[in-house]
């Protein structure tokens, strides 16, 4: 599926659609998706996919930090001030990004 979205001979209306989402969470560069935001993050905590950051995990769009990486050394115990001065983020960007993560995994 990567490989599908990453073709460059997809236009911005065809990503939109195989993922099945609106096409205005699509961002482009140079007339190819650039990125995508992941509308399950609220705007305090924006989350993108961007094949140039994170291998196209996503990551938090001011940042660049792996979700995963936030979710992970929250899970491992540290407190959510912690993670976020140890990612420069707000305690509020942690705790919607690990609101997410939860209700996920639910």
């Amino acid at each position: 599926m990567v490989d599908k979205l990453t073709d460059p001979l997809l236009t911005p209306k065809e990503v939109a659609r195989h993922l099945r989402i609106p096409e205005s969470t699509v961002y482009y560069w140079l007339g190819v998706a650039a990125s995508l935001r992941l509308s399950q993050y609220p705007d305090a905590a924006p989350v993108i996919i961007d094949p140039r950051f994170g291998w196209g995990a996503p990551v938090v769009e001011a940042t660049k930090v792996p979700v995963d990486a936030v979710v992970d050394l929250w899970s491992a115990g540290e407190r959510l001030e912690d993670v976020a001065y140890e990612y420069g983020l707000s305690r509020e960007q942690v705790e919607a990004i690990c609101r997410v993560a939860v209700a996920r995994a639910a």
